[in-house]
Formats: structure tokens, sequence, C-alpha cells
């Protein structure tokens, strides 16, 4: 008899303590990683259900609903963003396990054991494109919270990240192995793919070194304004066709237009030196060309080129952008948001249909990204093989009050950075602001919604990331070697039912 069997209630406890801890990380951002316990225990409960466990469906979607229910309710997270987190995580587990689901369906349709490889690598191969192009798979984040704890400690770059995840797995696979299925060989399956991954991830992170000759100086503005639903005052004033609603909703906008720019005109005024003066996510509600008459001519700014997120017009379409200043306002540079989220943005803006490149601007090569953007690991990928010397990734939160979503958020930035072995500032308009080095490791980040001008040094790295040179082959691995675990999972779970009825 297994240790499960023997202990019928085991299951629940499990459950409960995963939802508890859930409860409790969620709680505290610096140590959350809610989102990570959600998909990545799903195939664990589905083992579970195999071997014949106690848990119930009732008990598992309860239990979910009961803990989302609490933070929708109180308020504590926009309903939305836990919608899309949860909506997410969900998506991402199932492509990460397609090929092992597909496999009993391609023993049966497809023979030959060559052919079901084939397949089954495609399946790999769609996957990671789906996760490279989606907004809604949120790519990378089974990596997120392994990341925090790896950088945390010191580790450094993919070595982390993916060895981490890798070898909490197959953790899992031992744990279960052993101890529920008294399978010995089991310990050395687990730790042969371990140590595989520790001289795979060593490999690839020899040659990072920056040039310490070249430093940047970036000041970044967090004006930490909260934020104010103008698009549905807007909506609700045009649906009922009330000229004088339409009108107060105009002087509204103008008022508090003009209260944001003097907030970031007196934060402007407030920056020492010669820095790039960077401004967050499209913090003027106006569009480009008045804010370049009120704000960017101000004579205290002449020597200080400014880098900006803005509304731009552009005919009869409205664009989610930032704008690139020269020292004297000469040279104009534009990138237009290319992947805008969905519900939130589709509506209200245009996609940028340029094609993806770096913005040469003050001797640099700069990588843009706004918002969401920087959850899309071959949107920065792409610029990093084009020569980008440093990401820039600006952002507007307060949408996300004062909950982890924020600093979740920040978490891609974050990876984004050790992806690509280069330096990356993460300007959000409500906070955390931080600067984040070609090893992942971040400067002393802002608070939530505190007011100031935060100060930072960057350097361009030039050589690229193993994951830059390889592609994607390196994520196709995992999922792969994920997909073998859990057929072997299957595979001896059976022997042992078998050997049982016997």
């Amino acid at each position: 008899m297994s240790l499960l069997q023997n202990n019928p209630r085991l299951p629940k406890i499990l459950f409960l303590s995963i939802l508890s801890l859930d409860l409790i990380m969620l709680s505290f951002p610096p140590l959350s990683f809610s989102y990570f316990v959600f998909f990545a225990f799903i195939p664990l409960f589905i083992l579970e259900r195999t071997l014949q466990s106690q848990i119930s469906f009732r008990l598992w979607t309860g239990g979910i609903f009961l803990f989302f229910s609490f933070y929708v309710l109180t308020g504590f997270i926009p309903y939305y963003s836990l919608f899309l987190y949860f909506f997410s995580s969900i998506v991402l587990a199932v492509f990460l396990f397609a090929p092992f689901f597909f496999y009993p369906i391609l023993k049966k349709r497809i023979k030959g054991s060559v052919s079901r490889a084939f397949v089954l690598g495609s399946i790999a191969v769609l996957t990671v494109f789906i996760q490279n192009h989606s907004f809604l798979v949120f790519p990378g984040g089974i990596f997120l919270p392994i990341a925090k704890i790896s950088f945390f400690l010191g580790v450094n770059k993919l070595f982390g990240v993916y060895f981490l995840v890798f070898a909490l797995y197959f953790i899992n696979d031992l744990l279960y192995s052993f101890f529920f299925l008294k399978e010995k060989k089991s310990l050395v399956f687990c730790f042969s793919f371990i140590f595989l991954w520790i001289g795979l991830s060593l490999v690839s992170n020899w040659h990072y070194q920056k040039d310490k000759t070249l430093k940047y100086s970036a000041a970044v503005l967090q004006g930490s304004i909260p934020v104010k639903e103008f698009r549905k005052e807007a909506e609700k004033a045009e649906s009922l066709k009330d000229e004088k609603l339409l009108k107060d909703f105009w002087e509204d906008l103008d008022r508090e237009s003009l209260r944001i720019m003097d907030v970031y005109s007196e934060l402007v005024s407030d920056v020492r030196g010669k820095p790039f003066i960077i401004i967050p996510e499209a913090v003027f509600p106006y569009s480009y060309s008045l804010i370049e008459s009120y704000f960017y001519e101000k004579s205290y700014i002449k020597e200080a080129p400014i880098i900006s997120g803005i509304n731009k017009d552009e005919g009869n379409q409205v664009y989610n952008a930032i704008v690139f200043l020269d020292a004297y306002k000469n040279s104009r540079f534009f990138y237009k948001k290319q992947s805008l989220v969905p519900f939130v943005e589709s509506g209200k803006y245009a996609s940028g249909k340029d094609y993806l490149r770096p913005i040469e601007f003050e001797s640099l090569k700069w990588g843009p990204a706004i918002c969401l953007e920087n959850v899309r690991p071959g949107h920065f990928k792409e610029l990093r093989k084009q020569g980008v010397d440093v990401f820039l990734v600006v952002t507007d939160d307060a949408g996300f009050k004062k909950t982890p979503l924020a600093e979740i958020h920040s978490w891609f930035s974050i990876l984004r950075a050790a992806e690509n072995n280069a330096y990356l500032i993460h300007a959000a308009q409500s906070g955390p602001t931080f600067i984040v080095d070609q090893n992942g490791k971040t400067s002393e980040s802002s608070a939530l919604f505190e007011k100031k001008v935060y100060y930072g040094d960057f350097y361009p790295v030039q050589k690229l990331s193993f994951y830059a040179q390889i592609d994607d082959i390196w994520i196709i691995l995992f999922i792969l070697f994920l997909n073998l675990g859990g057929w072997l999972y299957f595979k001896k779970i059976k022997i042992r039912k078998n050997n049982e009825i016997n």
C-alpha cells in the first residue's frame, strides 16, 4: 500500500496547505509567488486524482472560487487583473503540457516512434511560438518566482532561473515516485537530469561582463498620480448624447492634464545634472503636440535628453507611444506600442505596425517596450539580436493600486534583462522604479506611489546571452523534458496498479 492510500486525508491537507500558502504569499509582495503556485500544481492534482486521491472536483473549484472571491470582494486586487493573471496561468499550464496530453492520441493514430517524436517536437515549437507572440499566455511566467528567489540569493542569470525551475519539477518527481510509488530508481533519473541542467546552465553563463568605461545616468520621474477613468466618463457622455456632460468631461480633462503637467514639470526642475530624463507610460492624457508646447520647451531642460511616454495623435488614430527628444529637442524618434493589452487598450489605441527595431538615440541603441509588452520574450530577444545596448520599459501600474500585481509585473522586466544579458530601465509611473543589470540584479527600487526623481546608472553590454544566441531551443528542450517527466509519472503509476491487481 502506498503512503497516499494509507493516508486518505493527505490530498486534502496538501490542497488546503497550498491554498493557505498562496493566500499568505500573495499578501506580501516581496515573497509573492501565487502566480506560479496556481498552474505549477495543476499537474500535481491531476496526478493525485489518478492515484485515487480523495480530492473532488468540487473541492478544487470551490477552493479556487473562494480564493478569488476573497480578493475581489475586499477590493485587494482589481477583478480584471485577477482574471487576466488566472486565465493566463491556466492557458500556460495547458500549453506546457500539451505534448503530454496529446501523446495517447498520437500513440493510437500515428505509427512509429520517430513520427510521434516529430509531432511532439512540433507541438513544443508551436507552444514557444504562441508564448512569444501572445499576451494571454504570459510567456515566461513559470520562471518568475524562481527568478526572483535566485536573484535574491545572488545566483546569476539563467543558471538560477532555469535550473531552479527544472530542479523543482524533478524534486516533485522524486517525492511522488520515491514516497508514493516506492520507485527508488527515480532518484537516479531525477538527479541525472538535474546535474545535466546544471552543466548546461553553467556553460551558458561563462562570459557576461559589462564595459565599465561607458557609464550613463538616468533620472526617472515617478509622479505617482492615481488613475482616473476619463475613458468611461467620455463613453457615458457620448452614449447619452448630452452636450453638457461632454463639455464637463473635456473641462475636467483639461484641468487634470494641466495638473499632471505641473507635477512632472516640478519633478523635471528637481533633476540634477544632465542624465536621460525618463517619463513613464502615457502620463499625459493630452496629445504630443500640446505637451511639446507646454512642457518640453521649458528653458530649464534645454540641455537634457528626454524620453517620455505619450499619447500620439496621427490622423484619426491615437497611439500609446514613446518619444525620444535630444537635448535641444531637434531630433524626434517615436516608438508606437505594438502589442495592445486585450480589452483594456484594444478599443482605446491603435497598434503600431512599424517593424520592430532599436531606436538609435544619443549614441545608444534603445530597446523600447510599453507596459505589458515586457511579458513577451520574443519582443526583447529580437531587439537584442539587432544590437540593443539598453532596454527601456515604461509603464503605469497605478490601476493595480497598492497590490502585489505591480511588483509581479516588474519581475518580467528582471527576467527580460537576465535573459538577454543587458541592462533594463523599468520606469513605472506609480512604482516600483528600478534599473536591472545584465545579471538580473536590481538597484534599490522606489516605493509604490512615492513621488520622486529616481536616479540610476547603466552600462551597455555587447555580448549576446546564450538564450539570445540559440533562440527558443532552450525553452523547447525544457518543455520536452517536462513532458517526458509527466509520461514517466503515469507509466510508473500504471505499472504499480497492474502489480497491485496481480
